[in-house]
């Protein structure tokens, strides 16, 4: 057993009491984590005006548009938020199942996805009130979802991503480009004959479209094109002649067309990093003006990425990617030199300049929650929509990464995070050592992030330390190691896990007697293949992948091919996908599972949880699972997210023996 003692001991003059790590008493509870869980997207400026996409957990996770006037803020003049758009307005598209793009304003307009149909609609009036459709609803059979949202020059015309998709089969569908008149009409469908689309960006002159393409089995971030198309919108076409290829091809991913006057910028990841190049006006070839050697983007799981943008003066603002989390850079490609911002955020989502002086920006610091920031004369300002979660974040004693390394045992040495027990009510005995949570995000291309995240505050206030791993297959560090993973997942990301686990055990850092992992979509088959080891003593797995046969079959066509190049193609890999499928193996696992599943999912259906429950069942194995009604692949609804937190916290409590005097460690006031 873990050591210390079983009680709580009086502190003194020196410091807070002694409590057991791992049930120490903390005001973050799961209410505080359901109140802050707020998603944000779609930042754009226009003029002095800032818009977004902001949910409302209290809601039920309703996404709603949010505008800021920046002049007023920047003087401190006036702080509010203001809410634009019917208060049950859901605006989020469906395209690719991840959706993105869903907002876009322009010089007297603002357009907007709506969830339930996929429809476009412009917004009107003084606060956003008046609604009308600008494109028609899906016919019968079908289900029509529309993203990547972007303004033709002129103003009358929108350009979008239309995604149809059967209704009786998820995996048949198709993506067209479609050009979607302003002041009424018809959409025209302007491009078509490839299976993905995204990125539709006009020229400023409104003569070209630059575009983002790829085919299954490949997803955007391993191969994917860059092309450009003639417009003739004015004149009732869509496209005036054969497009040209830019960029893109096998070995290589492109992303985020982004015009500078006449000349185009975009992401390649041909260097071995995604960086930005520049496609010179009347040049065939383009060029790296400023080599970073880092990564300036993520992987396009949704639409609308915003990490690159015009200055206006040639210049351009990248995010990048380092070791001590997001920079800002501004890129001269005259000179061939970046120039780095200085500011407080170690995540950065979002970036949009703002013509009254700065840069405005959705991201978090190390100790701030996420939200929208204003960066100006080297000093930052959070924005709070409704008052802001952020400010009701209930102690000022936080954890803060510590960013390292790991070696796996075939020599791989990988990144991960270390956020340690963190109080103000409470300290660990002498000579204890606090309980291991081990973190698995999700993609698997996604990343462990350093900002302020309310769940692993919520575990480090308890006296838990957090471990976020950056397994191999993680974006973040460069091409290669993001295809390390290409044919060995679940197997070489859970060796990982457990070598990034047994190295804090060893270094004495955690209590190898109660050791936890946790994992969410594709990082809940990291995590159960992990807790096949005998390392871990509990798993959660939130929406997670627990058959490798059953997804190919069920998930959606965005996905419906992901697997021939995470594990292989079939037939070859059918004996793959049943040795790497814990539902199909529950007698390895040596860990009691809690498994959480919104009943909505259509990414990775709730049957992945049933089949993995009925398969433990069989096996006499431990196990929990509870089903969240109405949420989907990620939890939304405060509610949802408070009563997963809750649910979790007595999972560990109980399978990992804390707290056995019933010391409450974490009810909110």
């Amino acid at each position: 057993m873990g050591a210390g003692s079983s009680g709580p001991v009086e502190g003194d003059e020196k410091g807070p009491a002694v409590h057991p790590y791992g049930c120490w008493p903390s005001p973050v509870g799961p209410a505080s984590v359901g109140a802050t869980r707020v998603s944000r997207a779609g930042l754009q400026v226009v003029g002095n005006q800032a818009f977004w996409l902001a949910s409302d957990p209290s809601a039920g996770g309703v996404q709603g548009v949010r505008r800021l006037d920046l002049a007023a803020f920047a003087e401190g003049r006036d702080s509010a938020v203001g809410r634009l758009g019917p208060p049950d307005l859901d605006c989020r598209s469906g395209v690719h199942g991840y959706g993105g793009g869903a907002l876009c304003a322009w010089p007297g307009g603002l357009a907007v996805v709506e969830r339930s149909s996929g429809r476009v609609a412009l917004l009107g009036g003084p606060r956003g009130e008046e609604v009308r459709w600008l494109t028609p609803p899906a016919p019968a059979g079908e289900r029509w979802s529309h993203g990547d949202l972007a303004v033709v020059p002129g103003g009358r015309w929108l350009v979008a991503v239309r995604e149809r998709v059967a209704l009786d089969d998820p995996s048949a569908g198709s993506d067209e480009v479609v050009a979607i008149p302003i002041e009424g009409g018809e959409p025209v469908v302007a491009v078509r004959g490839r299976a993905f689309y995204g990125a539709p960006r006009p020229s400023p002159d409104g003569a070209w479209l630059a575009l983002v393409c790829w085919d299954p089995p490949a997803m955007p971030w391993d191969e994917s094109e860059l092309w450009l198309w003639p417009l003739a919108l004015e004149a009732g076409g869509a496209v005036s002649g054969p497009g040209r290829r830019v960029a893109g091809g096998p070995g290589e991913a492109v992303g985020q067309p982004l015009w500078v006057g006449e000349d185009l910028w975009f992401i390649s990841d041909r260097s071995g990093f995604a960086e930005p190049w520049r496609l010179r006006a009347g040049e065939e070839q383009p060029e790296l003006p400023v080599p970073l050697r880092a990564d300036c983007q993520g992987p396009a799981w949704s639409l609308g990425q915003r990490t690159l943008a015009a200055l206006g003066d040639g210049r351009v603002l990248t995010t990048v990617r380092t070791e001590r989390g997001d920079q800002l850079a501004v890129l001269d490609p005259e000179a061939g030199q970046a120039e780095w911002l200085a500011q407080p955020l170690v995540q950065v989502a979002e970036v949009a300049p703002w013509g009254g002086g700065g840069v405005v920006a959705i991201g978090a610091g190390a100790r701030e929650p996420a939200g929208v920031v204003l960066l100006r004369h080297g000093e930052a300002r959070w924005c709070r929509e409704d008052g802001g979660a952020g400010s009701r974040w209930p102690t000022t004693a936080l954890s803060v990464a510590e960013p390292g390394t790991f070696e796996a045992e075939d020599g791989f040495v990988g990144h991960l995070l270390v956020f340690r027990p963190a109080s103000d009510l409470a300290r660990g005995p002498a000579g204890g050592r606090p309980p291991l949570l081990v973190l698995c995000h999700g993609g698997p291309t996604g990343a462990a992030e350093a900002s302020f995240d309310p769940m692993v505050q919520f575990w480090t206030s308890r006296g838990f330390l957090v471990c976020a791993v950056d397994y191999r297959g993680s974006s973040g560090f460069g091409r290669a190691y993001q295809q390390a993973l290409a044919g060995r997942w679940g197997e070489a990301d859970a060796a990982d896990v457990v070598a990034a686990a047994r190295q804090l055990v060893e270094a004495g850092a955690v209590d190898p007697d109660r050791l936890a992992v946790r994992g969410a979509s594709a990082g809940g088959l990291t995590a159960l293949e992990a807790a096949t080891s005998g390392l871990f003593h509990a798993a959660v797995v939130a929406y997670g992948v627990t058959d490798l046969a059953a997804l190919r079959q069920d998930t959606h066509r965005f996905e419906a091919h992901y697997l021939d190049r995470l594990v292989g193609p079939l037939p070859g890999a059918a004996a793959l996908d049943e040795a790497r499928s814990p539902a199909r193996h529950p007698e390895r696992l040596r860990a009691a599972v809690l498994l959480l599943q919104g009943t909505e999912d259509p990414i990775v259906p709730p049957s992945q949880a049933v089949a993995m429950a009925e398969a433990m069942a069989r096996a006499g194995g431990r196990f929990e699972l509870r089903f969240l009604p109405g949420e989907g692949h990620g939890f939304r609804a405060a509610a949802s997210i408070e009563a997963a937190m809750a649910a979790e916290e007595r999972f560990l409590r109980r399978v990992l023996r804390l707290c056995p005097t019933g010391d409450a460690g974490g009810e909110e006031p």
